[in-house]
C-alpha cells in the first residue's frame, strides 16, 4: 500500500459506511460507491460495476456515465477487456494502462481508445456465490499510479462487504418470512384439527389441496383461515 490515505478516500468510506449501516439497498450503495470512486481515486474519470447474473450473463447495474455503460457492454459482447477478465481471473485486479495498444484486447482496446478511454482498471468483487467487478476508467493512458490502484482496491473490498451485507439481509428476511409462514400454517392446521377432528397431516393435506384447486398460495389460505375463521371453498 502507498503511504498515507487521502482525505477523499476517508470521506468516501465514512459516507459509504453510514449508508450501509442505515440499511441502504444494494443499488443505492453501489451508486454511492461509483460516484465516490471518481473523486477518491486519482486518475479515475468514470466508474461502473459489473455483476455476473444467471447463466453467466454480465450486466452493469450502476455507472457514472452512459459512455462506460457502452464500454462495459462492448466488453460483454466481445468477451474481451478487464471487466470480463476480472470476474474470471484468480488475480483480484486486471489493469490495462494503454487500451489502444493492449494486445490482450484486440477488438475492445482500440474501440475504447477511439472513444477517448486510455486506461481501465477492474477489481473483482465477490461474496458467496455472487461475483462482479468494480471498473475504473481513465481518459489518459497510464492513469492509475500505485496510490490510485491502492485506493481502488480498498473501494473494491468495500464493495464486497456491501454485497455480503445485502445478501445477509436478504437471507434474514427470507428466514423471517419462512418462520412467519410456518406459524400461520400451524395456526390454520390447529383450527382444522379442532373443527374437523383430523390429524395434523390430514389438516395440512386439506390446505394443500385447496391451495392447488384455488390456485392460491397455501400461506395466504392459511392466513385467511387463521385471521377470519372462515374456511376456504374446496377445502374438503
Amino acid at each position: 500500500m502507498a503511504d498515507g490515505v487521502s482525505g477523499e478516500l476517508v470521506e468516501a468510506f465514512a459516507n459509504l459506511s453510514r449508508t450501509l449501516f442505515e440499511g441502504g439497498d444494494f443499488d443505492d450503495l453501489l451508486e454511492h460507491l461509483v460516484g465516490r470512486a471518481t473523486t477518491a481515486v486519482e486518475g479515475c474519470d468514470f466508474a461502473s460495476v459489473s455483476m455476473l447474473g444467471p447463466g453467466g450473463r454480465l450486466t452493469t447495474p450502476v455507472a457514472t456515465d452512459p459512455l462506460v455503460v457502452e464500454m462495459d457492454e462492448l466488453q460483454y459482447a466481445t468477451g474481451e477487456g478487464p471487466c470480463v477478465q476480472a470476474t474470471k481471473a484468480e488475480a483480484p485486479a486486471v489493469y490495462s494502462p494503454d487500451l489502444g495498444s493492449d494486445e490482450r484486447w484486440p477488438t475492445f482496446g482500440p474501440a475504447a481508445a477511439g472513444r477517448g478511454i486510455g486506461s481501465l482498471l477492474s477489481y473483482k468483487i465477490a461474496a458467496d456465490s455472487s461475483l462482479g467487478a468494480l471498473n475504473l476508467y481513465g481518459r489518459r493512458r497510464q492513469a492509475f499510479d500505485d496510490g490510485g490502484r491502492d485506493a481502488a482496491y480498498l473501494l473494491a473490498v468495500f464493495a464486497s462487504v456491501v454485497l455480503a451485507s445485502t445478501q445477509a439481509r436478504l437471507q434474514a428476511a427470507q428466514l423471517r418470512e419462512a418462520l412467519g409462514s410456518r406459524d400461520v400454517i400451524g395456526q390454520a392446521k390447529g383450527i382444522l384439527m379442532e373443527r374437523e377432528r383430523v390429524t395434523a397431516d390430514e389438516a395440512f393435506d386439506m390446505l394443500r389441496r385447496a391451495s392447488q384447486q384455488l390456485n392460491r398460495k397455501l400461506r395466504d389460505l392459511a392466513e385467511d383461515l387463521a385471521s377470519t375463521g372462515e374456511e376456504p371453498p374446496n377445502l374438503r
